[in-house]
């Protein structure tokens, strides 16, 4: 009787490891699984290192980055952080496709599109073609 006991509780200790690595495994596949590269799951952050123009940077300017998903509507302002020697970023959390670099009125506490507060911007551009990194090239457009 000793016995199959014993063996009883080696077949529930073997169960129990193997439905515990049966669901380690499947959780470590669903976190490696493919993200669509056009967009940015909701539980993670998007960072992009923005290098100014010295155009941009005249007039003490402030700069913001406008995420947006096109095919959800979500959006999202954040402020661009200037770091001096670090560069400069803009981090958001959320499904976003899209940003919009923002030069803005330092004077301005609000970041939007209204012109006056808002000097330039760039054109729609999809994350998934910055690989992290966009550099302001002059002007780029007017806030109309």
């Amino acid at each position: 009787m000793t016995k199959s006991i014993k063996t009883r509780i080696i077949s529930i200790a073997t169960a129990a490891l193997m439905t515990l690595s049966v669901a380690t495994a499947t959780m470590a596949s669903a976190s490696a699984a493919t993200v669509d590269t056009t967009s940015v799951s909701a539980s993670q952050s998007t960072t992009i290192k923005l290098n100014l123009s010295s155009e941009w940077k005249m007039h003490n300017a402030r700069f913001a980055a406008y995420f947006f998903n096109k095919d959800t509507g979500a959006n999202t302002w954040a402020e661009v952080s200037c770091n001096g020697y670090m560069g400069n970023y803009a981090s958001a959390y959320g499904d976003y496709t899209h940003v919009i670099f923002v030069r803005l009125n330092n004077e301005g506490k609000e970041n939007n599109f209204v012109k006056g507060n808002a000097w330039n911007k760039t054109a729609d551009l999809k994350l998934s073609d910055l690989n992290g990194v966009y550099t302001i090239n002059g002007w780029e457009l007017e806030v109309e």
